[in-house]
C-alpha cells in the first residue's frame, strides 16, 4: 500500500508543479481535496485524537476504538485509501497548518507546557529518547515535523484572522470545562446532524472510558508500550513535572511568553 502511494507521488509530482494538480492533496499524499473536506488540525499532544473520538462518536452509533477511528476521521498520514474512497463529507486528521489548501479546518490548542509533559512521556514510552525533562527540551527529540508550537498557533491565529469563516479554534481546556458548548460549536461549524445525544457523546469521550476502550482493543501505542496513549487529560498537569530549570529556560524566551499569554496561559 504505501509503496503505491509512493509511485503515486512520483506521477503527481510534475503536474503539481505545473498547476494541474491540487498542492494541498499533493503534500498529504492523496487523490484530491474537496470543497466540504474539513480537516482537524493540532500541534502533537494537542488533544488531536481525543477530539477524533468526540467526532467519530457525534456521526456514528458504533462503538469507536482505535482499530475503526479511521473509518470516522481518517489519519492523513497512514490512511490515504480509507480517505480516497471518500468523495464527501471527509473530516481528516493531519498536524500540518496548510490552511491554505483547507477548505476549513478544526484547530485545537493546548498550553504548551502540558503538550511538552505529554509529548516527553510518550518520546519515553517509544524508547524514543531516555533523559530528564530538563534535557529533554534542548534536545533533538522535542522536534517535528511541523515547525515549532510557537510557529504552529501563530499560522492558526493568522488563518483566525484573515479568513475567520474557515476555521474554529479550541482551547483544550475549554473542551475540558464546558464541552457540552464545544461540541454544539463543532456540530454547527462542521454542519454535522448528530446521531447521538451530546451528553451520551460526552460519555463515550471521557478519558476513563477511552482508557477502558483502549485496553480492551489494544491500539498501537498500547501494544508497543504497555501503556495508555491517553493518560488522565487534565489541564495543568505541567506543575507535577516540570522543573524550576524548565520553567525558567522556556520563560526566557520572551516570543514564546507572550504568546502563551495571548492564549490565557500564564507563568
Amino acid at each position: 500500500m504505501a509503496g503505491n502511494n509512493l509511485i503515486k507521488q512520483y506521477f503527481r509530482w510534475l503536474p503539481t508543479q505545473l498547476g494541474m494538480f491540487n498542492k494541498g492533496a499533493f503534500l498529504h499524499q492523496i487523490n484530491a481535496i474537496y470543497p466540504d473536506d474539513i480537516f482537524l488540525v493540532s500541534f502533537p499532544k494537542s488533544g488531536n485524537t481525543w477530539l477524533r473520538f468526540i467526532i467519530a462518536n457525534l456521526i456514528s452509533n458504533k462503538e469507536i476504538t482505535f482499530k475503526n477511528i479511521d473509518e470516522f476521521v481518517p489519519d492523513c498520514y497512514t490512511s490515504h485509501q480509507i480517505i480516497d474512497s471518500k468523495k464527501s463529507k471527509r473530516i481528516i486528521k493531519s498536524h500540518n497548518t496548510y490552511f491554505k489548501y483547507y477548505p476549513k479546518s478544526i484547530y485545537i490548542y493546548r498550553d504548551y507546557r502540558d503538550v511538552l509533559v505529554s509529548y516527553y512521556l510518550y518520546q519515553t514510552a517509544l524508547n524514543h529518547f531516555n533523559g530528564s525533562i530538563d534535557e529533554f527540551i534542548t534536545s533533538k527529540a522535542l522536534n517535528t515535523p511541523f515547525n515549532s508550537w510557537k510557529t504552529h498557533l501563530k499560522n492558526a491565529l493568522n488563518q483566525q484572522q484573515q479568513h475567520p469563516e474557515t476555521i474554529l479554534l479550541i482551547a483544550y481546556e475549554e473542551l475540558l470545562q464546558n464541552p457540552h458548548n464545544i461540541i454544539k460549536q463543532i456540530i454547527e461549524f462542521c454542519n454535522i446532524t448528530p446521531v447521538q445525544a451530546i451528553e451520551d457523546v460526552i460519555k463515550k469521550s471521557e478519558f476513563n472510558h477511552l482508557k477502558a476502550i483502549e485496553n480492551k482493543d489494544e491500539g498501537n501505542f498500547k501494544q508497543q508500550t504497555g501503556q495508555s496513549f491517553f493518560r488522565n487529560g487534565k489541564a495543568g498537569n505541567w506543575q507535577k513535572h516540570l522543573t524550576n530549570t524548565t520553567l525558567n529556560t522556556l520563560q526566557q524566551d520572551h516570543e514564546l511568553v507572550n504568546l502563551m499569554h495571548q492564549l490565557g496561559y500564564y507563568f
